[in-house]
């Protein structure tokens, strides 16, 4: 049975380790359906990347998201699948898999290790061979994009990942909401975006009321600014 675009593929678990009170050792064991053990992997094995989240590096602890078998999925810099998270607590973090687009009986299910590796300690890819047509030749986390592809991965990153982001690289994010009626298309050809008409309007009548920020010159020089429509990130030019 294939997976439409959009539909829940499974439910996923990491283990939050703190890898400082345990010497840096784990053991990962992969079972099947029937418990039977299929294979184990250690600390050394690209199973886990570095937790990000508010109190996960501090002096005392060192955590890290250590997965189960869906660590064996491949990179690829256009996926076909991505990971929201449903809950996360101190021990564990739980979330969905979501396919991106239609993913058929056979076709090899890859993520972008970008949404959730900030910058791959230890396991960078040098030389990508996904052999997207969007293949951005490295994977060094999500650190190592260019700006406009950081931004355009905001909606699908985990949480932890945004904040860094918007904290490093000195972001302002300005929320915005589109009215009823207005909606906002991005054309697939080059990544513009206009404004469309979602219902009729008659002639005279107001289609909207909005407002604009005012940003000081200083500003504008030393910060990046992104607006978030309706959870839709966009780099703004200055």
């Amino acid at each position: 049975e294939s997976f439409r675009k959009g539909s829940v593929m499974y439910t996923g678990y990491a283990a939050m380790l703190d890898l400082s009170s345990i010497g840096q050792v784990f053991e990962v064991n992969i079972y099947s359906e029937d418990r039977q053990l299929l294979s184990k992997h250690y600390f050394d094995d690209t199973h886990s990347v570095d937790d990000h989240a508010p109190g996960s590096k501090t002096s005392s602890e060192s955590k890290r998201q250590v997965y189960g078998w869906d660590g064996f999925m491949n990179h690829s810099c256009d996926a076909n699948t991505y990971f929201p998270l449903l809950y996360r607590t101190p021990a564990e973090m739980c979330y969905q898999a979501i396919a991106l687009r239609d993913i058929d009986v056979g076709d090899e299910i890859t993520c972008d290790y970008a949404l959730f590796d900030y910058d791959c300690s230890g396991h960078q890819i040098e030389a990508c061979a996904c052999g997207s047509t969007k293949c951005r030749g490295k994977m060094t986390g999500f650190q190592g994009l260019p700006l406009q592809a950081k931004v355009e991965l905001l909606d699908m990153v985990e949480e932890e990942i945004k904040d860094k982001f918007f904290q490093e690289e000195n972001v302002v994010v300005h929320q915005s909401y589109l009215p009823q009626g207005i909606g906002l298309v991005t054309s697939n050809k080059d990544g513009s975006h206009h404004l469309v008409a979602t219902r009729r309007f008659e002639i005279g009548q107001p289609l909207f009321i909005n407002s604009a920020t005012l940003i000081s010159m200083d500003d504008l020089t030393y910060k990046q600014f992104v607006v978030d429509v309706d959870g839709q990130y966009i780099l703004l030019d200055k």
